[in-house]
């Protein structure tokens, strides 16, 4: 898909000008099962429906310093992820006041393939985007998720190093794997809005210590279907990026 080029911010979810910038409906499965992390969740889902969101649209701009993607999404019909019904509490209300109905929250990310070094030189990554990064082949995982009231000084996004489904640790613990070459991200950003059981997500970053990337890959997490870690829906197979 086409990456516009753009001379200003594109970090507001409402902004009109990304009314002018194409988007691409990305195809959505849920992660398969048999590449789960251990035995516990691979028999607690088995009978189990996930990764419930079909489909999603996806957006991505740049201009001289920063990446802009945004992206839309409409919740499963039978989600009762948030309404205005019911009795609130300061535990289990949402940012914009209204009441949460799951113990899980929604989420999204987008990540992009790590280089990885190997004795004769860079190596090609060749892992399938449905597995969100292997030992060998991490990926690089801008992860949003929604908030509780009580959660409003708490980061709304983090830069995470992903090697599996729900295998995700601080980047910053890949100093310890030598043969991955990066740097975290400087000023990660992610603005939100939920209305009539819709998201959109705008997640923007500095490209200073990231490298233009030519693919991604994207992951949905739906909070009222308990969805968490490795139980998702995910693209399957990688959106390459027009620079």
């Amino acid at each position: 898909m086409k990456v516009a080029e753009i001379n200003s911010d594109l970090e507001s979810v409402d902004d009109p000008k990304w009314d002018q910038i194409s988007s691409q409906k990305i195809t959505l499965t849920p992660i398969p099962l048999d590449g789960q992390p251990n035995s516990y969740i691979k028999l607690a889902w088995k009978d189990r429906p996930y990764g419930l969101t079909a489909t999603a649209n996806l957006a991505v701009a740049r201009n001289k310093s920063n990446l802009f993607t945004r992206l839309e999404w409409n919740l499963p019909t039978q989600s009762h992820y948030r309404d205005s019904a019911g009795v609130s509490s300061e535990s289990n209300q949402g940012m914009d006041g209204r009441t949460f109905h799951t113990e899980f929250l929604d989420g999204v990310g987008i990540f992009f393939p790590l280089s990885t070094k190997t004795p004769t030189g860079d190596r090609q990554y060749d892992s399938p985007p449905t597995t969100i990064g292997t030992r060998d082949e991490p990926v690089r995982l801008w992860r949003w998720q929604d908030r509780l009231a009580v959660q409003a000084d708490l980061p709304a996004i983090k830069e995470v190093l992903a090697t599996g489904p729900g295998v995700f640790r601080p980047f910053s613990s890949q100093l310890s794997q030598p043969h991955i070459q990066a740097e975290e991200t400087n000023n990660l950003k992610a603005t939100s809005l939920y209305e009539q059981a819709k998201w959109t997500v705008v997640i923007s970053a500095e490209l200073d210590n990231l490298s233009v990337p030519n693919k991604m890959g994207l992951v949905i997490w739906n909070g009222s279907n308990d969805e968490r870690a490795g139980i998702a829906a995910v693209c399957s197979s990688w959106i390459d990026l027009d620079n």
